[in-house]
């Protein structure tokens, strides 16, 4: 991804939950290669994730954790959202980390 910007709309994608298990967002880990910074956040559904309702993005790769985890359902989409830039910072990278566990 170039140069990110708040109009950039970033894909967001859909969480399966197999049966008879739980899934959890746990973390997210992020960076971008140039630039200041990216403010981002997570939503859920449309609505923002407390937890990772600020995220700051330098290039000092960070990992954000939940504090408590975030539990998800079957079918709950995820999309990270640019709300700030600074510098003109250009390719995020972003991995966002999900537990499944045995229900």
């Amino acid at each position: 991804m170039g140069t990110l910007t708040t109009s950039v709309v970033l894909p967001p994608f859909f969480v399966p939950e197999p049966s008879q298990q739980s899934v959890t967002l746990r973390a997210v880990r992020h960076r971008i290669a140039t630039g200041t910074s990216v403010t981002l956040k997570l939503q859920r559904n449309g609505a923002d994730i407390s937890d990772f309702a600020n995220l700051n993005v330098t290039t000092t790769p960070t990992t954000t954790t939940s504090t408590a985890g975030v539990p998800l359902a079957d079918g709950d989409m995820i999309q990270p959202v640019i709300t700030a830039v600074s510098g003109s910072p250009q390719h995020l990278s972003l991995s966002i980390y999900i537990d499944y566990e045995a229900a």
